[in-house]
């Protein structure tokens, strides 16, 4: 089934793909943990200062709305990829299907 030089285009293949998603694991992940990182830093900060001010608050929750609405943004082109990845399977299976000989 496998043959003498099958092992290493099965390692290029597994180092590729696992660099494919270490990369778009940085890309996706980075904005999200800047985001949480710093409201997590002021959180810290108004549970530090027992009398914490309105402002610092409201920012902290202004803060928190942009990390959901940012999960929400990297979520909405995660479906979009889901799609468009489903959409190209369909057409290489409809391609593939239509390549077969008819049987007359």
């Amino acid at each position: 089934m496998f043959g003498p030089g099958d092992g290493i285009a099965i390692l290029g293949m597994v180092l590729a793909l696992l660099l494919t998603l270490s990369i778009g694991g940085f890309i996706l992940l980075l904005p999200i943990t800047k985001r949480l990182g710093g409201a997590l830093d002021q959180w810290i900060r108004i549970k530090r200062s027992e009398g914490a001010s309105e402002d610092e608050i409201a920012r902290f929750r202004a803060d928190m709305e942009g990390f959901r609405l940012l999960l929400d943004s990297v979520d909405d082109r995660l479906e979009r990829v889901e799609e468009q990845q489903q959409f190209v399977e369909t057409l290489i299976e409809k391609k593939g299907s239509a390549a077969l000989p008819s049987g007359t």
